[in-house]
C-alpha cells in the first residue's frame, strides 16, 4: 500500500514538473514571438476615400491580357515579373500564364491531373530570377515543381507535409505551413527548406496556444500572408504583425487596428522605398515611412487620367511600386454608366471620355486588365 502511494505521489510530481515545463516553454515562445522591442509600430491616422495616383505614382503601365481558351483567367491572385515577361496566377483555374509586356499570351501551365508530373492544384508560385526558374508549389502531391521560364520541366521537390504559400532566394525555400495537421495547430509558422534538396533546415517563427488567433484565417484569406517582393516576410493578419523570416523570424513591423472590424488583416505586403502597401480586408492601407502615418483608402488608387478607382491591389515582386488588376465586368459596367449619364445630361468631362476609349474593346469575356504603378 505504502509503495503505491509512494508511486503515485511520485507520478503526480512528474506531472507537475512537467506542466511546469510546458507552461514556461509556452511564456518562452510568447514572449519571443510577440518581442516588440526592435518592431516598427504604426497607428492608422486616417480612413480616406480614395489616393489619387498622381499624388505617388507616374502613369501606369496599362497592360490588357490576351485572351484565349488556354490563357482565359478568372481570379489574378499574384503577377510576378522577370526578364520582361508577366507570370500571372490564377488560383481559381488553378493555371498560370506568361504574357510579354504588352499583354501577349506565350506560355501557359495547366498540368491538372494525377499522372508523373500533374498535380490537382496550385496552391501558390515563386520566381527565381538568378537561376531564372519558375517554382511551383502543388496542393497535392506534396512536391514543388521547378520549371524553366518556358515551363519546361527541370526536377521536382518532395515536401513532408502541405504547404500553402512560398518564397525563394538564391539559396532557401521559405514555406508557410497549412496552419492544422491532423485537427491539430501546427507548432510552426515557415519551414526554411533547402534550394537544392528541399530538406527543412529550420523551422521558424513557433506558434504558441492563443485564444485570441482564429487560426482558420491562415487558410484563407483575401491574398498572400507571404511575400518576396525584397525580402522573405510573413504577416500574422488577426494580430496585425508582419516578421522578417532570415534568421529566425522576427517581429519588425506591428499595425494598430483601426477600430471596426472590416479594416483588420494585412494581405500582399509590398515594401517600396518611402512606402508600404498592403490590402487589409476592405481596404488599401499605406504607410508613410517618413511621416511614420497610416492610412486606409476604401476604395483603393483612383486613376485621375480615367476618373475610376483600381482597389485589386495582387501580390507582386514589384520593388517601386504596386499592381491592381480591373476585371473586364466591372469595366463594362462602368462603361454602360457613363453611356446612360452623357445620354441623359449631353455632356462628358475628360476622365471620363478617356475611360469610354480605354474601355471600348473590352468584352465580358476578356481578360482582367493590369495596372502597373511606378512610384515618382
Amino acid at each position: 500500500m505504502k509503495i503505491l502511494i509512494r508511486f503515485f505521489l511520485l507520478l503526480k510530481i512528474v506531472l507537475v514538473l512537467i506542466s511546469c515545463t510546458h507552461t514556461q516553454s509556452e511564456n518562452d515562445v510568447a514572449k519571443k514571438v510577440l518581442d516588440m522591442s526592435k518592431a516598427k509600430n504604426f497607428k492608422y491616422a486616417d480612413v480616406r476615400e480614395y489616393l489619387v495616383d498622381t499624388i505617388l505614382f507616374r502613369e501606369p503601365q496599362i497592360i490588357y491580357l490576351e485572351t484565349s481558351i488556354e490563357s482565359l483567367l478568372k481570379t489574378v491572385s499574384k503577377v510576378l515579373v522577370a526578364d520582361n515577361e508577366i507570370f500571372v496566377f490564377d488560383n481559381e483555374t488553378r493555371k498560370i500564364c506568361k504574357f510579354d509586356m504588352y499583354g501577349k499570351i506565350q506560355k501557359v501551365l495547366h498540368n491538372i491531373g494525377k499522372g508523373p508530373r500533374e498535380y490537382r492544384g496550385i496552391a501558390d508560385f515563386a520566381v527565381d530570377t538568378i537561376n531564372k526558374e519558375v517554382l511551383v508549389l502543388c496542393e497535392f502531391p506534396y512536391k514543388i515543381y521547378i520549371y524553366d521560364y518556358d515551363f519546361n520541366f527541370v526536377k521536382e521537390i518532395r515536401t513532408q507535409i502541405l504547404y500553402l504559400e512560398l518564397a525563394v532566394t538564391e539559396d532557401r525555400i521559405y514555406c508557410r505551413r497549412a496552419p492544422f495537421n491532423d485537427g491539430q495547430v501546427n507548432a510552426f509558422h515557415v519551414d526554411v527548406l533547402d534550394r537544392s534538396s528541399g530538406r527543412i533546415e529550420k523551422s521558424i517563427l513557433p506558434v504558441f496556444t492563443d485564444k485570441n488567433i482564429d487560426y482558420s484565417k491562415f487558410t484563407i484569406g483575401i491574398g498572400n500572408l507571404l511575400t518576396n517582393n525584397r525580402r522573405p516576410m510573413i504577416a500574422v493578419p488577426d494580430r496585425n504583425y508582419i516578421y522578417s523570416l532570415y534568421e529566425e523570424g522576427e517581429l519588425e513591423y506591428t499595425v494598430n487596428k483601426l477600430g471596426f472590424d472590416d479594416m483588420t488583416g494585412i494581405y500582399n505586403w509590398t515594401e517600396a522605398d518611402d512606402y508600404i502597401f498592403y490590402k487589409n480586408d476592405h481596404a488599401l492601407a499605406v504607410i508613410y515611412k517618413e511621416e511614420k502615418k497610416l492610412y486606409a483608402y476604401k476604395y483603393g488608387v483612383f486613376n485621375s487620367a480615367l476618373n475610376t478607382t483600381t482597389n485589386r491591389m495582387v501580390t507582386s515582386n514589384h520593388e517601386n511600386g504596386l499592381v491592381c488588376v480591373m476585371y473586364a465586368d466591372h469595366a463594362i459596367k462602368l462603361r454602360e454608366k457613363i453611356n446612360e449619364y452623357v445620354e441623359g445630361n449631353g455632356k462628358i468631362n475628360d476622365g471620363n471620355r478617356n475611360f469610354l476609349n480605354f474601355s471600348a474593346a473590352i468584352q465580358e469575356e476578356d481578360n482582367p486588365i493590369l495596372f502597373f504603378y511606378l512610384m515618382k
